[in-house]
């Protein structure tokens, strides 16, 4: 992408996410057993007022696909969020606009699995995470940019 545009675009998604595999064999098998999820992206945590977060989204949710394909490993989800900056750049060359992301999730406090299109802006940069948290208050940094997992 660097080469044929001269930039990154990469979907912002509001996120911090880990492997479900990384959790532990108890907590995996406890997923599996109850939910029939054995791979995905577990959701650590959600920027303060992201899409994501306005359509329900919720820490201990799974992420387990990104535009209809499979994803159970960062990488997997990144090489997804890559090609649809991709082709946001051969359409417009710009990153000043939004694009859709759909998402497969699963709610685990409503056991039910969903499709879900955020509406998310492209970064040159890794994940952009913005917190309203206590620690984030704590530390002088409301509402700054803090890299995220994903």
């Amino acid at each position: 992408m660097w080469q044929r545009f001269g930039q990154l675009a990469r979907p912002q998604l509001g996120m911090k996410l880990g492997t479900l595999g990384f959790l532990g064999i108890p907590r995996v098998d406890f997923m599996s057993l109850n939910f029939n999820i054995s791979s995905g992206l577990i959701v650590g945590e959600i920027s303060a007022k992201c899409d994501a977060e306005k359509l329900g989204i919720r820490a201990g949710d799974v992420i387990f696909s990104c535009q209809k394909k499979r994803v159970s490993s960062i990488v997997q989800l990144e090489d997804v969020l890559l090609g649809v900056g991709a082709e946001h750049l051969e359409k417009s060359n710009d990153l000043s606009s939004k694009v859709d992301v759909e998402i497969g999730v699963f709610h685990v406090r409503k056991r039910k699995k969903s499709d879900i299109i955020l509406r998310v802006e492209l970064s040159d940069r890794l994940e952009v995470f913005h917190s309203d948290d206590e620690d984030a208050k704590a530390v002088g940094i409301k509402g700054e940019e803090a890299t995220g997992i994903s």
